[in-house]
């Protein structure tokens, strides 16, 4: 695979290893407190439980009683909300906190520890998957996300649909210095796009940092980030077993196309599974 050298992807690739060695998400620094092991400001900023829009997005994905796997799926926001709409839902996630959480805040459904390159349930055959919020986009290094992703299509049944939620953008420089910012109750999120890192035939690694405050609790975290363009991203679910692709504005909009917009930051893209 052809490569443009914006910086060391060597060192991309040695961060990741090394966090997926000791149990770490990739760009997490093992002395950095992380909003992913604080499950109540994880809550705070983002609910609890998906909200009716979301849910209903999601939900106009699958038939009645369809079988999905949430990964990635922190505190459980999203599979509690499809659970609660009478969906048969498994998640998993990396953090142990945030699992105990989901599975507290959500008794109907199965959760586990896992991680997305080798993801639980082997052998399944789920009516759909979904990596929702920026979990797959965390994948920085190609190989992983192709790996990824090939996974999760081999635990869908024949038709089955995979969602992922990334950064999609015609032009990565657009994104340099963004900030994506919204308040909650007693709150604050912040998501900056900073400096590009490496580029390959799918995305570019950008970095990025997170701080999440309410009241005296705060969690900051760095890291890299995927930003793929529409044809990457088209490439790596069509390589992983995806057929009839498609983009889909933030669910808010409600809007589909075949092609993002010029100015689509996240996209919830979608794939069925290839006979």
């Amino acid at each position: 695979m052809a490569r443009n050298a914006i910086g060391n992807g060597k060192g991309i690739r040695a961060r990741a290893r090394d966090c997926r060695n000791r149990g770490l998400k990739p760009g997490v620094a093992a002395n950095e407190s992380s909003l992913y092991e604080q499950p109540d400001l994880y809550e705070a900023a983002f609910g609890s439980v998906a909200d009716a829009e979301e849910s209903a997005f999601y939900m106009s994905f699958f038939a009645a009683r369809s079988s999905v796997l949430v990964s990635a799926c922190g505190a459980g926001r999203v599979s509690r909300a499809l659970a609660e709409s009478g969906l048969n839902v498994s998640g998993f996630d990396l953090s142990s906190e945030m699992v105990e959480r989901a599975r507290r805040n959500d008794q109907a459904s199965r959760y586990t520890v896992g991680n997305l390159i080798d993801p639980p349930f082997p052998g399944s055959a789920f009516d759909g998957a979904i990596v929702p919020l920026l979990g797959f986009a965390e994948l920085s290094d190609e190989a992983d996300a192709r790996r990824s992703a090939f996974a999760l299509v081999e635990r869908l049944r024949t038709g089955g649909v995979l969602l992922l939620e990334v950064p999609v953008c015609h032009n990565h420089r657009k994104l340099q210095g963004l900030s994506e910012t919204f308040a909650f109750e007693g709150g604050k999120y912040q998501f900056d796009y900073q400096g590009a890192e490496e580029s390959n035939d799918l995305f570019t690694v950008m970095h990025f940092e997170i701080s999440v405050t309410k009241g005296k609790k705060e969690a900051r975290r760095s890291g890299m980030v995927a930003v793929y363009t529409p044809a990457g991203v088209r490439t790596l679910m069509e390589s992983s077993g995806l057929c009839d692709v498609r983009f889909h504005a933030p669910y808010h909009r409600g809007t589909c196309c075949t092609n993002p917009p010029s100015d689509c930051l996240r996209a919830v893209v979608a794939g069925l599974k290839k006979p």
